[in-house]
C-alpha cells in the first residue's frame, strides 16, 4: 500500500466513522464494549481494504465489514455469558457432613 493509498484509506475512514459508531451502538452495551468493537472493525477494515475492488461504495463495503465483525462480537459474548453446565441446582444441594466417630459407632451397633 503506498503513502497516497493509505492517505486515501484514513480519508475514506475519517468520512464514514458514523458508520462504525452506530453499528457500535447497536451491538454493544457498555462504552468499553464500544471501543473495542469500533477497534476491533477498524483492524478488520486495514485487513480488508487492499481487497476493496470498488464495485460498491466504499460505504457500503465499510458497513458490511462493521455489520460482520459485530455479529461475531455478539456471538462471542452470548458465548461467554452462557452458563457452562445446564441446571445447577445440583451444585446447590448440601451434603451432610459423617457424624463424629463416637456417632458412628453407636449408629453401627444400631443397625
Amino acid at each position: 500500500m503506498t503513502s497516497a493509498d493509505h492517505d486515501s484509506f484514513l480519508a475514506l475512514l475519517d468520512t464514514h466513522q458514523g458508520i462504525l459508531h452506530k453499528v457500535a451502538n447497536a451491538y454493544s452495551w457498555t462504552p468499553e464494549d464500544r471501543q473495542d468493537l469500533v477497534q476491533d472493525m477498524l483492524v478488520q477494515l486495514w485487513r480488508a481494504h487492499p481487497r476493496f475492488d470498488g464495485r460498491c461504495k466504499f460505504s457500503t463495503w465499510m458497513y458490511r465489514i462493521a455489520l460482520n465483525v459485530a455479529l461475531s462480537f455478539r456471538r462471542q459474548e452470548s458465548l461467554r455469558a452462557a452458563p457452562l453446565l445446564p441446571g445447577d441446582a445440583h451444585l446447590e444441594t448440601v451434603v451432610e457432613a459423617p457424624p463424629p466417630p463416637a456417632e458412628q459407632a453407636f449408629l453401627q451397633r444400631f443397625i
